[in-house]
């Protein structure tokens, strides 16, 4: 059990020391860029889908209501 946390400890601080040495450089800063421009054109995509699905349902609902209004008649 002891020997888990001291593990775990030093491996904390190793991630802790060298994380920032590898996030500052140019391939993984690249690398991250692109991976959050892809989440971007992945989310926007996503938005018109459902934007397009709302604009159907809101068609089909008003002509329901019209249909109902119509048989009410």
């Amino acid at each position: 059990m002891l020997k888990n946390r001291i593990v775990i400890a030093a491996g904390s601080f190793l991630l802790g020391t060298v994380a920032p040495a590898i996030l500052t450089s140019e391939p993984v800063h690249k690398a991250c860029v692109a991976t959050v421009a892809a989440g971007m054109r992945a989310k926007a995509r996503y938005e018109n889908v459902v934007e397009e699905a709302r604009a159907q349902v809101g068609d089909i609902v008003a002509e329901a209501t019209y249909v109902n209004t119509a048989d009410a008649e």
